[in-house]
């Protein structure tokens, strides 16, 4: 047995796919693969596993992707993002770890998990979404957003880590049913032209479109106070019809309940996190199936390391 260790020190943001090549010529002639990191880092581990066929094992450092349970696996050529999608992606093993978490710093606290409620949310939003998905979404919305700011104010806790890691994987297995939708369709542009970290990215225009699609497990509200409490808002000026014309170009502009403009996106990214005064928009719709409670969602954790083979049903 030759097992190839892939650590996130040695992994770039955004990986290029050159970047993903040569580890697979490095790796050649292992028969088995653990990745030991983040998404970015996960996501070079499946495409390795997947072009030789091995087994891989993804243990996560940050809370936020869930890659360890999606059949996802996102490159970049030439400054395009390239997502590869297939069930042979998903990892075989996965290992979650609290003590892998506590030394992140707060600005990656902060942006993986928003990350993670952000895929639980727009999940939950997505015409795909069914009885399954819908499960795994309020697990990650539950677990998220009574979890992120503790664990932010309190790095040190294995326990809340746990929690978070656990929101993330929930959300991965989510997506990995109905894919994310226009928070992230937005955040591609922003995280490639303006270096605003993912999960930033994505949960900047959350609110809005929480509230535009009258998402009411939990309040837009609450989600907007959250980011301002995690300091993580976005001041830099940006080229708004630059990336709403990107954002138009991706997939996921179309895995909403209803359809999304460029005019739609460029009011969301003109008000950006408006003044406490009102709605993000009016004329909200009520999307179906979201008036519903959070009560599957379980509500406490008693361990800090969870691998795929242990049950967490029952948390």
């Amino acid at each position: 047995m030759v097992k190839y260790i892939l650590k996130y020190d040695k992994v770039p943001a955004n990986p290029p796919l050159v970047f993903a090549e040569r580890k697979l010529e490095e790796a050649k002639g292992s028969t088995e693969i653990t990745s030991i990191g983040g998404g970015s880092t996960i996501d070079v581990g499946k495409y390795i596993a997947w072009k030789l066929k091995i087994p891989h094992t993804a243990v996560p450092t940050t809370a936020g992707t869930g890659s360890e349970v999606t059949k996802f696996a996102v490159l970049t050529d030439r400054g395009k993002r390239v997502s590869l999608e297939d069930n042979e992606l998903i990892p075989d093993n996965y290992i979650l770890n609290a003590s892998n978490i506590v030394n992140l710093s707060p600005k990656q606290t902060a942006s993986t998990g928003l990350d993670a409620l952000s895929q639980g949310i727009e999940s939950f939003w997505s015409p795909k979404a069914n009885d399954e998905s819908r499960h795994w979404a309020r697990l990650a919305i539950r677990f998220a957003s009574k979890n992120l700011l503790d664990s932010y104010l309190n790095p040190k806790s294995e326990l809340l880590r746990m929690r978070m890691l656990q929101a993330a994987n929930y959300s991965g297995r989510a997506i990995n049913i109905t894919k994310t939708s226009v928070c992230h369709a937005i955040s591609y542009p922003l995280t490639y032209h303006y270096n605003i970290p993912h999960g930033i990215a994505c949960a900047a225009t959350l609110p809005f479109f929480m509230d535009y699609f009258g998402f009411n497990i939990i309040n837009w509200f609450q989600v907007r106070k959250l980011i301002r409490l995690l300091d993580i808002e976005i001041k830099q000026e940006i080229d708004i019809d630059l990336v709403a014309r990107e954002a138009m170009e991706s997939e996921r502009i179309k895995n909403t309940p209803y359809k999304i403009t460029k005019e739609l996106i460029l009011q969301t990214l003109a008000n950006l996190l408006p003044n406490d005064g009102g709605h993000p928009t009016s004329g909200a719709h009520q999307v179906p199936g979201m008036a519903e409670g959070l009560s599957e969602a379980g509500t406490s954790v008693n361990n800090n390391r969870v691998a795929n083979g242990q049950s967490t049903e029952g948390i």
